[in-house]
């Protein structure tokens, strides 16, 4: 009876409160201009599927509607109806929100694959302990540079929700040996500062993790612990028996590590001086210790530790374990020495794809030359791009949402033959790629990673930790991507971790937060006096996405409480991207009128792209603010980052599908090569899929930005200000 009459009394004030009014919204039944049939002739892609019900050129077309009826013209210009026409709710007709697709559990896998393990360990590295045995580990420097679990009968399974990128990486098989989730969850994310008996035993200010080498025989992990070098693998030493092997280059005086779980029951000693005990689960296992009469096993607080005592440089450890109460007898040691294998390694990925670039029509200013991507591979590499960067020469490094980078040559002129070889695989979801001081440097998951090629095949062998010094613990979900890495005129680092962006000192050594609260940013660039540029994404807490410069001490709202949200640079209505990609700074003589410092945004919702302004009026108004000006052409994917090409100065672009986005293909490469047609209107630079360039077909091009327009010979174009986007 007490819910009816709270019902009733809630019905009651409805019907008796005046009806809402109307939102001023264009809808397509009541303004011609939203309607979704119309501008259609001028895109090449608008019969996709995808696209059947987009709504193009909205703002231009609502300009050019008022103008021809300016009786018409209302006090309140009607906003933006959404995506599809509004016609399909908020997030459109083919979202792909609930998409499933588990392909990357066909994907083929390296020794070692770099992802957040169960929403534990953020940059949990799994290990194929043995492929035939079908035993696994996962290690994670976060852990206090332990491997927290042991399992059997297989390696890693990817969950399906959007790509695999939701849930992480979970064991496929069974658990032998492992820390408690609570235990790894409050180390890894530093919730408690004590070790909890998981890994080394030591603060984590003694801890400093070097990175790991690829070998043929093994994943070596190099660390040091109180400043004493350890390098540290686990192999098999026969059916279900692990091996972890620790080596010392200099010796070690006392130190402790927690090896996993298990009861309080007493060890008991057997044969040959190896032991038993049982698990939490009161399930048998025997351990045997090798190597050094400094090396002893102990039950500490219900986790087996081992001890280590005037342990002589050079030396060896070997610490088997079994999940059975069979003793463990003669076991041969898997491997004698860990530094004597580093280097060795034999090339994997010998097999490079050879592509031909196909050249689009010069109907455009800005022409898109289509450069096919190897979708077809030996490995069944799904190429899901993220970032690109270019050495001196014109090589692209591609790193793709899976953990692979690839090298690309033959980008230039005529672009008849594009090769493609892999370098490397099992990196952390990759977002953002540098070449600094002639090292490749990747942002991953958790950490900073230099990439280098010890033997000269051309193939990754050390992932070298450049640097983990920030706080990523802030997230667990898997999806909420590390974005960015680019450096400020002082050589300060800068990227986005969970909600934050964190500015890093040249060395590594340290990192603050700088700007806070702000959603998912894949929008990411830097311009040459310095800025850096951030575009938060459209969702909870963040109407629409946003262009913000990265200023101290600014709060931007998301997930945390604020009395006052910093302004942003500018708010990018949703007629013209709905999701950020990242911003480039264009400064190339080659790339036509845009070449000369033009800021353009790379659309990731939209595939496609629009110019940022600047207004000049900054000293008046006390805060910087932009114009959004979209601009012709169109992608067949999400574009997430370009990079300047420094051989043929000329725009690359890749990207990748996912969800809330206009994407027709999975991957995108792209090659603009610029172009300039007399006159050059505003809005006809074109982008496709795959790969593309815009070449230029005039050499002398100006852009005068203080006026807001551009010209080619002698033809200025104003810019339409139905456009322009300030803040008010």
């Amino acid at each position: 009876m007490i819910k009816i009459r709270i019902l009733a009394t809630i019905l009651s004030i409805v019907l008796t409160q005046p009806l809402m009014a109307e939102l001023n919204v264009a809808t397509p039944d009541k303004y011609p201009y939203a309607d979704p049939a119309g501008a259609r002739e001028n895109y090449i892609y608008s019969g996709e599927v995808i696209n059947e019900t987009r709504l193009y050129d909205f703002y231009q077309r609502q300009a050019d509607y008022y103008m021809a009826n300016p009786g018409k013209l209302p006090k309140v210009i009607p906003s933006f109806p959404g995506l599809d026409a509004g016609l399909h709710g908020h997030w459109g007709k083919h979202n792909q929100n609930g998409h499933k697709d588990g392909r990357w559990m066909v994907m083929g896998q390296t020794q070692f694959v770099g992802q957040q393990m169960e929403a534990l360990a953020r940059d949990a590295i799994s290990v194929r302990v043995d492929e035939e045995l079908q035993l696994s580990a996962v290690f994670s420097a976060r852990t206090n540079l332990s491997f927290f679990r042991y399992w059997s009968k297989g390696f890693v399974a990817f969950t399906p929700g959007r790509w695999g990128m939701t849930g992480g990486a979970r064991p496929k098989g069974k658990i032998d040996f492992s820390f408690s989730k609570g235990s790894i969850d409050a180390v890894a994310r530093n919730i408690n500062k004590k070790p909890l008996g998981i890994g080394w035993q030591v603060a984590k200010e003694k801890q400093n993790y070097l990175g790991f080498y690829d070998t043929d025989e093994a994943v070596i992990f190099s660390y040091e612990v109180d400043n004493q070098p350890v390098l540290d693998t686990v192999k098999a030493a026969g059916p279900n028996v692990f091996c972890r092997t620790l080596e010392f280059k200099k010796g070690i005086s006392e130190a402790e590590v927690g090896l996993f779980d298990c009861s309080d029951a007493p060890l008991k000693a057997l044969e040959n001086g190896a032991v038993t005990g049982t698990s939490p689960k009161n399930k048998a296992w025997s351990a045997l210790v090798q190597g050094s009469l400094g090396a002893s096993l102990k039950i500490k607080d219900k986790v087996l530790t081992l001890q280590l005592a005037n342990i002589k440089p050079g030396t060896v450890i070997h610490c088997y374990f079994s999940q059975s109460a069979t003793p463990i007898t003669s076991p041969k040691a898997p491997l004698a020495s860990l530094s004597a294998l580093i280097g060795k390694r034999e090339s994997r990925w010998t097999k490079t794809y050879t592509t031909e670039g196909v050249r689009g029509k010069d109907k455009h200013a800005y022409a898109v030359d289509d450069i096919p991507v190897p979708l077809v591979n030996d490995n069944k590499s799904l190429m899901f791009f993220t970032d690109l960067t270019f050495d001196k020469k014109g090589t692209a490094y591609l790193t793709t949402l899976m953990g692979e980078l690839w090298k690309v040559t033959g980008l230039g002129s005529d672009l008849k033959k594009v090769t493609w070889k892999k370098m490397a695989m099992g990196l952390n979801q990759p977002f953002g790629i540098k070449i600094w001081d002639g090292k490749i440097h990747v942002l991953e998951r958790s950490q900073i990673t230099v990439l280098e090629d010890l033997n000269g095949d051309g193939e990754i062998d050390f992932f070298r930790c450049f640097s983990n010094e920030f706080d990523d613990s802030v997230v667990k979900g898997s999806h909420s991507h590390t974005f960015g890495l680019d450096r400020d005129n002082e050589g300060n680092i800068y990227f986005v971790a969970a909600w934050d962006c964190i500015k890093m000192s040249p060395d590594g050594k340290t990192s603050k937060v700088v700007t806070k609260g702000v959603r998912n940013c894949m929008g990411f660039g830097k311009m040459s006096d310095g800025t850096i540029l951030i575009g938060p994404q459209e969702g909870n807490n963040t109407p629409t996405s946003t262009i913000i410069e990265v200023r101290e001490g600014d709060n931007h709202g998301f997930r945390n409480h604020v009395v006052e949200i910093s302004n942003p640079l500018g708010y990018v209505p949703r007629g013209i991207d709905n999701s950020t990609g990242g911003y480039l700074e264009v400064d190339s003589a080659r790339w036509g009128p845009l070449g000369r410092k033009s800021l353009i945004s790379l659309c990731y919702g939209y595939s496609s792209w629009y110019q940022i302004l600047f207004d000049k009026n900054a000293a008046y108004t006390g805060n910087r603010q932009v114009a959004t000006v979209p601009m012709h052409g169109e992608f067949t994917s999400g574009i997430t980052r370009g990079a300047i090409n420094p051989v043929d100065g000329q725009v690359y672009t890749v990207g990748l599908d996912g969800w809330g986005d206009y994407s027709m293909r999975e991957r995108e490469f792209v090659t603009q090569v610029s172009r300039c047609l007399s006159p050059l209107p505003m809005r006809s630079l074109t982008m496709v899929s795959a790969s593309h360039s815009l070449r230029s077909l005039k050499k002398k091009q100006s852009l005068t930005l203080t006026t807001i327009s551009h010209k080619c010979g002698t033809t200025k174009i104003p810019i339409n200000t139905a456009h322009l986007n300030f803040q008010s």
